[in-house]
């Protein structure tokens, strides 16, 4: 034990020297102290010093996948942590298990925030790389998941980073995702732990190997009871959606006499942000507007291994115009709304 703190030591005073000195990476500070990590830290844009305010969120922040309306969402985000909207308050820290992809830089010119950095993660991150890392999103007021692959994202689970990204919605902070990062915000998350599925696989078979989920990963209000999936349209993946919500059913992670479930697809043009009454309002890409899908589901009348999925009377609310809104609590929203029933015995599952 002794020697662990010895070394725990050692490496952060490695860091500090290291990090005075200009250099950014936590991966020169490692080698400094003799310890193996990949961790990379970008730099941070703005202020060297940390913002020190009471943020008013907190706010979610659901993207799509192609982060099309970044300064949109970006400017909700400094504006739900503080009304100020002259002076630059918040620290924003992206989180990533690839490399930094310039989201960073992209959200730090769309709104005026004291800082933003990236934190890169590529797997395997051990324990001590996530425990490290986790003082640092304990200062700040927004958290960013970037895309990738959510696997890498879900073996963070438990960890001391994860709880401190809770601790910022807690506080009032600002958490969001987009493509991969959105997937791991619901309750319930399609963890890709065997690859991705597509629609038609999961449609035809719900117990497929593909369909694997982590739950609890993270717990907003909002979130209770919802899966969320990305590129929705673009990749045709309401089908899956379908699947993914019965199966929480199914596996008696929903409950109840009368369980229901939530799903919530966002095509890749498009984001919703949700406020701290629970209010999700849809952000488009003027140029590609796109859409998203509120779908609430019972019991299916079919769902087994090797048999296609029969899932009636599905409520779908879709939100495709500018400022529309739905009230995830209350289930109701201001866009359309109709009920789907899905047959996947049929050609044509969704009846047209």
């Amino acid at each position: 034990m002794v020697h662990r703190l010895f070394e725990r030591s050692l490496f952060v005073l490695a860091a500090c020297i290291l990090l005075a000195g200009g250099l950014t990476s936590l991966a020169a500070a490692a080698q400094a102290a003799g310890l193996p990590r990949t961790t990379e830290v970008s730099p941070r844009l703005g202020s060297t010093a940390d913002s020190v305010f009471t943020p008013a969120g907190p706010g979610l922040v659901l993207d799509g996948g192609e982060l099309e309306v970044t300064a949109a969402f970006a400017a909700w985000m400094r504006s739900t942590l503080s009304p100020d909207s002259t002076s630059r308050l918040g620290d924003v820290v992206v989180l990533t298990a690839e490399a930094n992809s310039g989201l960073d830089s992209d959200i730090y010119k769309a709104a005026p925030f004291n800082s933003v950095q990236t934190i890169s993660l590529p797997p395997p991150s051990t324990q001590a790389d996530l425990e490290q890392t986790a003082p640092v999103i304990d200062k700040a007021e927004a958290v960013f998941f970037d895309g990738g692959n959510q696997y890498n994202y879900t073996q963070w689970a438990g960890s001391p980073l994860m709880a401190a990204v809770q601790r910022v919605y807690q506080r009032g902070g600002v958490v969001g995702g987009s493509s991969a990062g959105l997937a791991i915000l619901g309750q319930y998350a399609f963890d890709s732990s065997n690859g991705s599925i597509d629609s038609a696989e999961a449609l035809a078979d719900p117990y497929s190997s593909r369909a694997t989920f982590t739950r609890n990963m993270l717990k907003f209000p909002p979130l209770a009871g919802w899966i969320t999936d990305s590129h929705f349209g673009e990749r045709d993946r309401f089908g899956r959606l379908t699947v993914f919500m019965e199966r929480q059913i199914a596996d008696g992670a929903v409950s109840g006499a009368h369980p229901q479930v939530y799903g919530l697809g966002i095509d890749e043009t498009a984001a919703v942000v949700v406020d701290r009454a629970g209010r999700a309002t849809l952000l488009q890409s003027p140029s590609k507007p796109g859409a998203a899908y509120f779908v609430v589901g019972g019991p299916a009348a079919q769902v087994s291994a090797g048999k296609p999925l029969v899932y009636p009377n599905l409520e779908v609310t879709r939100l495709d115009a500018p400022g529309q809104y739905y009230a995830m609590t209350r289930r109701c929203g201001t866009g359309p709304k109709y009920t789907i029933s899905v047959d996947a015995r049929r050609a044509d599952p969704f009846g047209g």
